[in-house]
């Protein structure tokens, strides 16, 4: 039953009263089944019975906030976990702060299980050390047909121990001698198991002690006892993890006359998510029942009889196809029934999809590791902390990039519930700064990773339409800014819904679709190719100082983290594929889009990696100035000419332009052609500067159209910083005084060639910079962070300009910019 999940409580601006507090997370509890504590102090965990539980049941759980404002609960033997809030938080600051107080409150409930669940293992266990054998005599094991295997006796009372997968006791079952069965209170089920027999190539998972006892003394074969319907997967699970090569056969109780049959459902899910088989009973009940009606012969043929659940039949071929001959004759009867195909039809497409396999491996293919999703619950902000936490250890990164890069890490575990898959942009600007290390950290923690230092366009949507795997593309700047095609590819699998390309296929050039939709991390020296940027989360690396240590990146310690990113993405997908995070202000949509996913996941995580994610975005993403920078560079070119002739026809500016090589006007253009007066009219119409007919004593025929200064005089004045000048034309016409203000090119400053006065001094040039160089280097090392220009270099040629106006740091780092897009410095 779902609970509300706001109260009318009260309205946003109400307080909240504590009484009205505790009577509505109440009801919200009640509303689920379950009858909360007559007394729910806030800030403190209650424990009561679950829904439908005995007094002694302590499944059910709550904690109210201290300021009453809102709670969380759960019955932690149904898997529920429910929240409350007294009203909807005013504004975005109080949603954050709210989702804070669910992860602490929730994680502090996690804490609580835990300590209850090992002071109930340590409990079980003394019981256990001080009970004796089960007498074979006992009323239960006569009643069933089946021997004690190792069960003990307490009182009257059947004990059965609940291990995990190393053997320790973490809870018991206790039988009487009427088949009545009890939980010892506190215990940890989910996952554990008790074992009959020596696990072998095969191994059975059954529901209870009886079933599971019936199944061995017919076989042979091992069997757990998962004791009951939901544990099977848990348990399947835990089993294939520890015996990755093992047969596993659940074996289902047949509860026909259940609604839903949760016997074979829960069933079929097991076998599905650990790649085993399930085996059914025959009839009603279970394989006790049958061991009880028709004889332990019976159950030995429905257990060699074992079929596939429903599955996808690409999939079942494809794990066919993995098995040896052996191995396959011993299911191919089976699998041909479960689809519904002749034996003859499934070899044939067994043994191609062999063929197509074999080829794979020669031509080098990766063998995609299968994942065993960690068999807790798995608290998401822990989760990322840890990923960041040791991305720390071996990298060296720029600010905000850590939570970026564990975000997306998570994220490729999400991929088949996102809308947009961003392409995480790893630059740098030199070599030796670790990128080749992170895309190797990538490949621990990424989902189906594959690496590759240099790749075409074919094998890039071809590997996307087999695998769906984690691109993650090295070396770049070697070969991806010349490759058009390349880079139309990887762009075109940014949006799931268009995330395909078209082409020809076959001696008949029939036309096929490909997908292109996959999660990619493309890592290169310099900058990311425009269009591929406008689809990336950026994220840059630095190299290491003298004084900095990281460790190496060695071995594979990240079985365990990727066993829990798996646990976390299986169980929270619905709810990332319906997510729409609030995207802050100050990121474009584009920027917005590439953010989403990993706001959503981040929501969903909870702590304080809501705002993290934020203020990473907003860090790495937020609205560049550099293209505000460019139009503001040639606004202040524009004015410099403006004052030097007054008045300048379009085509006449566009060339004055084009002709200062130091700037990037002459090579602005596509193809690093001049830049057009067209051009020129589209970037200063933002700021409402339009060409107009000239005036007749300008120079220049009747009707041409330009620009002047006088046109251009309210822009200059809003946009660019004033200086003390004597060349600006004053609105009458006349010479300005001395002191008169008006606003100076930003820095950098045009440095073409200048106008001499008659006593041949060039006008307007400022004195030489006193700025010791020291300091210019200073700025131009962290002008050049990100970008390709050695910051030696550029503090050398900054110094030969003799232009004290340059020696700042928006000025430097305006011209690292301008060199790194032209590729090169200009000649002084």
């Amino acid at each position: 039953m779902s609970t509300p999940k706001y109260s009318n409580l009260a309205s946003i601006h109400k307080p909240i009263q504590r009484n009205e507090a505790i009577t509505g997370f109440r009801e919200a509890i009640e509303a689920t089944g379950m009858t909360p504590p007559n007394h729910i102090e806030p800030g403190t965990i209650h424990r009561f019975p679950g829904a439908g539980k005995g007094a002694s049941n302590c499944a059910g759980w709550c904690i109210l906030f201290d300021d009453g404002d809102g709670g969380v609960f759960g019955d932690w033997s149904t898997g529920l976990n429910e929240t409350w809030q007294a009203r909807k938080p005013a504004d975005e600051a109080e949603r954050r702060r709210w989702a804070a107080k669910i992860s602490k409150a929730r994680h502090q409930a996690e804490e609580q299980r835990k300590r209850a669940q090992d002071e109930a293992a340590a409990e079980c266990a003394e019981v256990w050390s001080k009970a004796e054998p089960a007498p074979a005599d006992h009323s239960y094991l006569i009643a069933k047909g089946i021997e004690p295997h190792g069960t003990r006796i307490e009182g009257a009372r059947l004990l059965v121990p609940i291990r995990n997968a190393a053997g320790n006791i973490r809870s018991l079952q206790r039988i009487d001698s009427e088949g009545g069965k009890r939980f010892h209170p506190g215990g940890e089920i989910t996952g554990n198991f008790y074992a009959i027999g020596q696990p072998g190539e095969l191994v059975i998972v059954a529901e209870g002690l009886a079933t599971a006892a019936s199944i061995h003394q017919a076989t042979g074969y091992a069997v757990a006892v998962a004791f009951n319907a939901g544990n099977l997967k848990p348990v399947a699970e835990a089993i294939r993890a520890k015996l990755p090569d093992a047969r596993i056969i659940i074996a289902a109780d047949d509860d026909r006359r259940t609604e839903g049959n949760p016997g074979i459902t829960k069933a079929s899910e097991a076998a599905q998510a650990v790649g085993g088989v399930v085996s059914l009973p025959g009839q009603p009940g279970d394989f006790n029942d049958l061991h009880s009606s028709k004889g332990l012969e019976a159950v030995a043929q429905a257990i060699e009889q074992a079929v596939l659940p429903p599955t996808d039949p690409k999939a079942e071929v494809a794990r066919l196809a993995k098995l040896d001959a052996l191995g396959y004759d011993q299911e191919r009867e089976a699998v041909a029934k479960a689809l519904g195909v002749r034996t003859s039809t499934l070899d044939t497409v067994v043994k191609k999809a062999r063929a197509e396999a074999e080829a794979i491996n020669a031509s080098g293919a990766m063998d995609f590791e299968d994942v065993t999703p960690w068999p807790d619950p798995v608290e998401g902000a822990e989760l990322l902390d840890e990923i960041e936490q040791r991305l720390q250890r071996y990298l060296i990164t720029a600010d905000h990039a850590p939570t970026a890069i564990a975000l997306w890490s998570v994220f490729t575990w999400f991929i088949e519930a996102a809308r947009v898959a961003p392409v995480l942009g790893i630059t740098s600007p030199e070599k030796r700064c670790g990128k080749t290390t992170m895309l190797e950290f990538l490949l621990k923690v990424t989902r189906k990773p594959l690496s590759t230092s240099n790749i075409s366009p074919a094998a890039v949507f071809r590997a996307l339409e087999k695998w769906t795997p984690t691109l993650l593309i090295d070396e770049a700047d070697t070969f991806i800014r010349q490759n058009d095609q390349l880079r139309g590819v990887l762009n075109s699998g940014h949006t799931r819904s268009s995330a395909f390309v078209i082409r020809t296929e076959g001696d008949d050039f029939e036309l096929r679709r490909f997908s292109t939709w996959g999660a990619k991390a493309v890592a290169m020296i310099g900058h990311l190719p425009d269009t591929l940027a406008d689809r990336a989360v950026p994220v840059a690396m630095r190299r290491k100082l003298p004084s900095e240590k990281v460790a190496r990146l060695r071995g594979d310690p990240f079985k365990e983290l990727r066993q829990r990113i798996a646990r976390f993405a299986h169980d929270h997908q619905e709810t990332i594929r319906r997510a729409e995070p609030e995207i802050p202000s100050g990121i474009n949509d584009r920027a917005g889009d590439n953010w989403e996913p990993l706001l959503a996941i981040a929501d969903q995580a909870g702590g304080d990696w809501p705002e993290k994610a934020r203020t990473a975005a907003l860090a790495l993403s937020g609205a560049p100035a550099e293209a505000e920078s460019i139009r503001t560079m040639l606004l202040a070119d524009m004015r410099r000419l403006l004052i030097e002739h007054k008045a300048l026809s379009s085509t006449d500016l566009a060339e004055k332009l084009a002709d200062m090589e130091e700037r990037p006007w002459p090579e602005f253009g596509k193809g690093s052609k001049p830049i057009t007066p067209a051009k020129v009219a589209r970037m200063v119409g933002r700021f409402q500067i339009k060409p107009e007919k000239l005036p007749s004593d300008s120079g220049y025929s009747r009707g041409t159209r330009g620009y002047t200064f006088e046109s251009a005089r309210d822009a200059f004045d809003r946009y660019l910083p004033p200086i003390q000048s004597a060349e600006v034309p004053r609105a009458n016409g006349g010479e300005a005084s001395g002191d008169s203000q008006s606003a100076t090119p930003p820095q950098p400053v045009a440095l073409s060639k200048t106008t001499k006065a008659n006593n041949g001094a060039a006008c307007g040039t400022s004195a030489l910079s006193t700025v010791p160089r020291e300091e210019i280097l200073a700025m131009a090392r962290d002008a050049c962070d990100g970008l390709t220009v050695d910051p030696s270099e550029l503090a050398d040629f900054i110094a030969r300009q003799n232009d004290p106006d340059l020696h700042n740091p928006t000025a430097v780092r305006r011209w690292a910019e301008v060199i790194d897009q032209r590729g090169g410095f200009p000649s002084d």
